[in-house]
């Protein structure tokens, strides 16, 4: 039943793509060939235009399709959320960069402002006892 449904509609189809070429006239064969099949497009067995999405919509689907995988998180399991934060992950580990102490933010900052000296990256070099301790952040363990 479905397949002479898709063959009427392949006969409309080729019908609609064999009218199209004829009245297509100043056009290259190729040019001419690529009208006539999108003029045959989403065409039923009765030769109506069966509304289907446009290109538009399509490329606008597959970006945000695109879009979604790229931001989609790892699931991660054996892990709950919190329900309500405690005060310390929400500023404990903010830094007022002005002054360097914890538990305000810098536009917050009525301090004096510290400044810290470092030794510069050739004095580093020149000297390995001032470079600064690297340490992993991330457990190898799990």
């Amino acid at each position: 039943m479905s397949s002479k449904k898709e063959e009427k509609a392949q006969v409309a189809a080729d019908r609609i793509k064999a009218a199209a070429l004829t009245a297509a006239k100043g056009l290259s064969r190729a040019q001419a060939e690529r009208a006539a099949t999108a003029a045959a497009r989403n065409v039923n067995a009765y030769g109506q235009k069966e509304e289907g999405p446009s290109r538009w919509q399509e490329k606008r689907e597959a970006k945000r399709q695109m879009y979604l995988m790229s931001t989609e998180k790892a699931v991660r399991l054996g892990e709950r959320k919190d329900v309500k934060p405690t005060m310390s992950t929400i500023g404990g580990n903010a830094q007022c960069q002005k002054c360097f102490q914890s538990g305000h933010w810098t536009y917050e900052c009525k301090n004096e402002r510290v400044y810290i000296s470092r030794p510069s990256r050739t004095q580093q070099l020149k000297n390995p006892k001032l470079r600064p301790d690297v340490s992993v952040g991330y457990d190898l363990d799990d």
